[in-house]
């Protein structure tokens, strides 16, 4: 559990570094721009060390790292729309737990449970993740209901536990191959977008090194959910995974200076209540 742990936080802490960059830029110079060039650096980074990583051992694993890619790719694009549409503080609560408690609950309906301190660290960190991503309204938007967002979180959020599900099907003996493949499919759909919409791939080339840190630390945090899933539970990696948020508003206190809101204080106090029970288990 120990490496899975490791692992497992290595990969919040590099989706909270990319989270908190591709926000950063994609506010400046466009979202799609920002993604495919992003996507591009890390999938060269994976590229440069695929032959460290043991042969792929099928077109089963290449496919099911596409599919996962695939998912990925469009619950961004889910989530993106309950942003515009709805209202952030039910659009990110929900997609977070929803991309966590899938892997929770697949795990438990195949049988596959984890000992008692590590499923209440999970059940805690689900609340953690909840505190952690509600987010604090902008008053100069345009009110919405309530509800309005959950539907989009909600499909965003499964999508994103689908990607979790989808790598954690391949083989431990592929290595990073279903990661590079997932990697692909993200560069080229975001390619198809561009195409789509006809937005121009431009950035100043003092963006360039920021927006490839943020590509590179997504990749690379893929990566490790996948090692972290190989080594435990799946449902363990995925709610670590999870964690980014905590990551991203850690960043935006100590870079942007912004106050941390109560509930997010306590969602970082019982995130490290769930580590350290997860770690015991």
């Amino acid at each position: 559990m120990t490496t899975a742990l490791l692992l497992g936080l290595g990969a919040a802490v590099g989706f909270g570094i990319g989270d908190f960059l591709s926000g950063w830029y994609s506010r400046r110079h466009g979202l799609l721009p920002v993604l495919v060039l992003s996507q591009a650096a890390g999938l060269v980074v994976l590229l440069l060390i695929a032959p460290f990583s043991p042969p792929v051992s099928g077109l089963v694993d290449l496919a099911w790292g596409a599919a996962a890619g695939t998912a990925g790719a469009v619950g961004g694009l889910l989530l993106l729309y309950g942003f515009r549409h709805g209202r952030l503080s039910v659009v990110s609560p929900i997609s977070s737990v929803g991309a966590a408690g899938l892997p929770v609950v697949a795990d438990l309906a195949a049988g596959q449970r984890p000992s008692t301190p590590a499923l209440v660290g999970i059940g805690i960190g689900l609340v953690a993740i909840w505190l952690v991503s509600l987010a604090v309204e902008d008053p100069r938007r345009r009110a919405s209901a309530p509800g309005v967002g959950a539907l989009p979180g909600l499909a965003a959020g499964i999508m994103f536990g689908t990607l979790f599900l989808a790598l954690d099907r391949t083989d431990p003996a592929s290595g990073a191959w279903p990661v590079i493949s997932a990697q692909v499919a993200i560069v080229i759909l975001g390619l198809a977008a561009v195409l789509v919409r006809q937005q121009p791939i431009r950035i100043p080339r003092r963006a360039v090194p920021g927006v490839a840190v943020a590509g590179v630390a997504a990749a690379v945090a893929t990566a490790s959910f996948v090692f972290a899933a190989r080594a435990g539970f799946v449902s363990v990696a995925a709610l670590l995974a999870s964690l980014s948020p905590a990551v991203t508003v850690v960043l935006a206190r100590w870079v942007l200076a912004e106050r941390l809101r109560p509930h997010q204080l306590l969602g970082l106090v019982a995130a490290g209540a769930a580590l350290v029970l997860i770690g015991l288990g």
